[in-house]
């Protein structure tokens, strides 16, 4: 058996300092990022209700992206009144017109001729959306999106307070 020097001694000691002070260096980096990115490029919610079941429940915790352009399907986080924030699904956006009809989402996009039915995979209840909180399945509505607005409505549509109510669309600013 080879017995160790000191040089060999202080060279090994050496290498797994370096290691170890790497491995340091690249988590305090990752940790660093991660601080940097919630404050700049990320927005940390908790959802407090259940209008967004199943997809989000209540207690769940959400990250969004400050700076991303919402899209058809999207869940986007709106400013409400005093300061709260609305977590739903954005349905239409500037120019379209959506229609609820016997229980089922129709989109119409801007510039398009027809309505299409939304294929609402989310959903607990497919095709289950009532045009109003409180309405019969067979009553139906349209609703127009207007310029720099969105339609928007929870993924638990029989409890959800959105387009459909006297909230009506929101305005694009307002997307957090």
């Amino acid at each position: 058996m080879t017995k160790k020097t000191l040089y060999d001694k202080r060279n090994s000691e050496l290498k797994r300092s370096i290691v170890s002070g790497a491995v340091f260096s690249v988590l305090l980096a990752v940790i660093l990022a991660l601080v940097i990115a919630n404050g700049f490029f990320l927005i940390r919610i908790e959802v407090f209700k259940t209008s967004m079941y199943p997809t989000l429940d209540n207690k769940d915790i959400v990250y969004a992206n400050k700076y991303r352009k919402p899209d058809y399907g999207d869940i986007v986080i709106i400013s409400g009144e005093e300061s709260e924030w609305i977590i739903k699904r954005v349905i239409g956006k500037e120019g379209d017109i959506v229609k609820i009809e016997g229980g089922y989402v129709y989109l119409k996009k801007s510039g398009e001729e027809a309505f299409n039915k939304l294929e609402e995979k989310y959903l607990a209840v497919q095709g289950k959306t009532p045009c109003r909180l409180g309405a019969n399945l067979e009553e139906s509505k349209i609703f127009y999106v207007g310029e720099k607005e969105i339609f928007y409505l929870g993924d638990n549509r029989t409890v959800s307070v959105d387009s459909r109510s006297s909230f009506g669309n929101c305005n694009t600013e307002q997307i957090v």
